[in-house]
């Protein structure tokens, strides 16, 4: 139906003629004529506060352009409920996605270099300085960074001390020699310091560490395959620090729950 000519009424402006429509974009405009001079409204939504159709035919257009209006609007507006709990499921899921990721498993495995420092039928090491032959090959190895770099006993090795000042250095301070040397002595193991790169002599920290939590010491001999590495010792944590750029990451075994495995 052609709405030029149509009569509307104004409560303010009295009767008036719509002598033109604008139809481009997603709302239409119309321009009504009355005596005061040429007033332009939002078609049809002008109808519901402002005009009045004169015409029942045109008012019955109208009333049914608003009913599919109105119908369009409030289907938006459940698509747009629907999309908000849509995402909201999304964000919770997102949220606990990224819980478990920042404790993707309850249990610590440690890597542990190879100590056979007091070994015996009972212990595969980890309670004192590494021989001779050990500290030589994990000071050859590229994987053991600590043993190789600026440590206890790289200067024995390179004959700046003896085996005597070596074993008084360790007694004197255990862990200053190695963390693995003193595992089984104190029954906490630190992350140490970066040895090598941009980041040297900053602390290591722990990713993943939990209290109450079981943490598997491993290690592997230079001779084995990757897949032959061991489990030496397991504990409970009683007590852990993650770390921070001032301070290295730590795990403290519980003093009940902890065993040291025997070579067999």
């Amino acid at each position: 139906m052609n709405i030029i000519g149509q009569i509307v009424k104004h409560k303010i402006w009295g009767e008036g003629e719509i002598i033109t429509i604008d139809q481009a974009g997603e709302n239409a405009r119309i321009a009504v004529e009355f005596a005061v001079g040429e007033k332009q409204f939002v078609y049809p939504t002008c109808f519901e506060k402002y005009l009045i159709a004169v015409d029942d035919i045109f008012k019955s257009q109208v009333e049914q352009e608003l009913s599919v209006l109105a119908n369009k609007v409030e289907n938006e507006r459940v698509q747009r409920e629907v999309e908000r709990e849509k995402r909201a499921v999304q964000i919770e899921e997102a949220k606990i996605k990224s819980k478990w990721r920042a404790n993707p498993r309850s249990n610590v495995a440690l890597k542990c270099t190879f100590c056979d420092g007091g070994s015996n039928e009972c212990l595969m090491g980890f309670c004192n300085i590494c021989s001779d032959d050990n500290i030589r090959k994990n000071i050859q190895t590229k994987d053991s960074t600590w043993c190789g770099t600026e440590s206890y006993c790289k200067m024995y090795l390179d004959g700046q001390i003896t085996r005597e000042e070596l074993q008084a250095k360790y007694d004197e301070d255990n862990s200053s020699v190695c963390y693995e040397s003193n595992l089984f002595n104190a029954w906490c193991y630190e992350a140490g310091m970066v040895v090598k790169g941009i980041n040297k002599g900053k602390p290591k920290v722990f990713k993943e560490v939990q209290n109450n939590k079981l943490c598997v010491l491993t290690t592997q001999k230079l001779k084995n395959k990757p897949e032959e590495r061991q489990i030496f010792g397991v504990f409970i944590i009683s007590r852990s620090i993650v770390g921070d750029e001032f301070s290295a990451g730590r795990v403290e075994a519980h003093t009940k729950y902890r065993l040291a495995l025997t070579p067999k």
